[in-house]
């Protein structure tokens, strides 16, 4: 995540490192969800698809949509990440 503070209206650059632990190629389907400190969500999900290399590739960056800060008051948020193939 990028920037990890920023002030409303900054948009946030969200990347998954993910790895693959089959033999094979994968496609999946990589998104997030942001809540605020109550549990509120204050983004809802939106997927993005990608394609996995085979086990031992390491760590591969996928970047995701960006998420929009304007409106947002100050605090902390948490973004949780869901993969799905």
């Amino acid at each position: 995540v990028g920037p990890s503070f920023a002030d409303p209206g900054t948009p946030v650059a969200v990347t998954a490192r993910l790895t693959n632990s089959f033999g094979l190629p994968q496609d999946v389907r990589v998104s997030y969800t942001v809540r605020a400190a109550n549990g509120t969500v204050v983004r809802p999900p939106a997927t993005t698809p990608a394609s996995l290399p085979p086990q031992g590739s390491g760590l591969i960056p996928v970047p995701l949509a960006p998420f929009d800060t304007t409106g947002l008051p100050l605090g902390e948020y948490t973004i949780e990440a869901t993969v799905t193939d």
